[in-house]
């Protein structure tokens, strides 16, 4: 008798496992957590990569219209005579700095950046010359001689209380009045599929980069990377493609 009560106090106190659960016993199997776990990663891929998609698309539309910014007012910024380093009358091309009127210009007896701002301040160029602004980067480049060479922000652009170099090559000065370009390349590979490219033609170039995917500081652009040639010395191709001497092909942006 005994005995039969001490069995009855045992199966009384002992709890099913997890792996021997009775049918309609509460709680789910390993197997179950996993299902449930490789369901909901499913659906998160779902709703995340439509949402990433929409924000690379935007910040590619972004970068289009502040290169086109960039275009229209590097026009007004030499046509008002901002920049005039030979003293001649005739204004020169600008940098990010000096249209975002960060930067006293490159013209001797200057004390002051521009006002009104040309660009939005959020495009500073930092030591690098790159300015990085709606998940992409953006740099200018302009001519320092009259066989190919070209400076930025970084080694051309001055301070808030004093200007940058005025170049000592009477050439490079002259080329300034009429060459200058700018790229804009995502800062991450989540940021944006294409890269973009305007110059003094006022015309947009796209590439997807295949050939050589542009992504952060450290895979930026070069000055010629659009171009079929040396830099500023020969046009990028039309709408139905080039390839650009960094291998990719550019096409125009319609």
């Amino acid at each position: 008798m005994l005995e039969s009560v001490r069995r009855m106090h045992r199966s009384a106190t002992q709890v099913p496992s997890l792996s021997n659960r009775l049918p309609g016993a509460c709680g789910f199997s390993l197997i179950e957590l996993m299902v449930v776990v490789a369901i909901i990663a499913v659906l998160a891929a779902i709703l995340v990569m439509p949402a990433l998609g929409a924000r690379m698309r935007g910040n590619e539309t972004s970068a289009i219209a502040a290169l086109r910014t960039v275009s229209t007012q590097q026009e007004n910024f030499r046509s008002q005579v901002v920049v005039d380093q030979d003293g001649n009358g005739l204004g020169e091309y600008g940098l990010l700095n000096e249209l975002a009127g960060l930067v006293v210009p490159r013209r001797t007896g200057a004390t002051c950046p521009i006002s009104p701002r040309m660009i939005d301040p959020s495009f500073r160029a930092d030591a690098s010359g790159m300015a990085l602004r709606y998940g992409f980067y953006f740099r200018i480049f302009l001519p320092i001689d009259d066989v190919g060479g070209t400076g930025t922000d970084a080694d051309l652009g001055g301070d808030s209380t004093t200007p940058g170099p005025v170049l000592n090559d009477a050439a490079g000065i002259t080329r300034q009045q009429y060459y200058w370009c700018a790229y804009a390349w995502p800062s991450a590979r989540n940021t944006g599929e294409r890269s973009f490219f305007i110059d003094y033609s006022g015309v947009l170039y796209q590439t997807h980069g295949d050939a050589l995917k542009y992504s952060g500081p450290a895979t930026a652009p070069e000055a010629n990377a659009a171009y079929g040639a040396v830099v500023f010395s020969s046009q990028p191709g039309g709408g139905l493609g080039h390839t650009g001497n960094d291998g990719n092909v550019w096409t125009v942006v319609q």
